[in-house]
């Protein structure tokens, strides 16, 4: 009985905390003209925020570097407030797409994707060729 009683509590309490909603702190758009899609957000140390993307835009909106190629990493690090810090467009001269983002223990950022692109521009390794 001792424990339906801490289950029915327990239930009880997330239900409270479930039934008061979540309340918006900010709400923004970031872009260019173009798409950008697949985002991967990140909460930082600072408790800021750190969103990649893969973009297709050139510079427009809040993306300052025309795209090379046909898509692009874009990274946006944003403060607590959902204000833009900096923003980086790394790329190649053909298609990028970023697939992971993370923060590393030094404070730094780690990227992962994939890349259709030569060597040049952001890319300092040949693609590697399938089949």
């Amino acid at each position: 009985m001792k424990n339906y009683f801490f289950l029915l509590l327990f239930c009880l309490n997330i239900n409270f905390i479930f039934s008061q909603g979540l309340i918006k702190q900010w709400d923004y758009r970031y872009g260019g003209i173009g798409s950008e899609f697949s985002c991967k957000p990140v909460i930082t140390n600072d408790n800021g925020f750190l969103i990649g993307c893969t973009s297709e835009s050139d510079s427009s909106g809040d993306k300052t570097a025309n795209a090379i190629g046909l898509e692009d990493y874009w990274v946006i690090k944003l403060n607590h407030l959902g204000l833009i810090q900096w923003e980086k467009t790394y790329r190649g001269d053909a298609g990028d797409a970023l697939f992971c983002i993370m923060q590393t223990e030094d404070n730094g950022f780690l990227l992962a994707g994939g890349s259709n692109s030569g060597i040049g521009y952001d890319k300092s390794q040949p693609e590697w060729g399938f089949g």
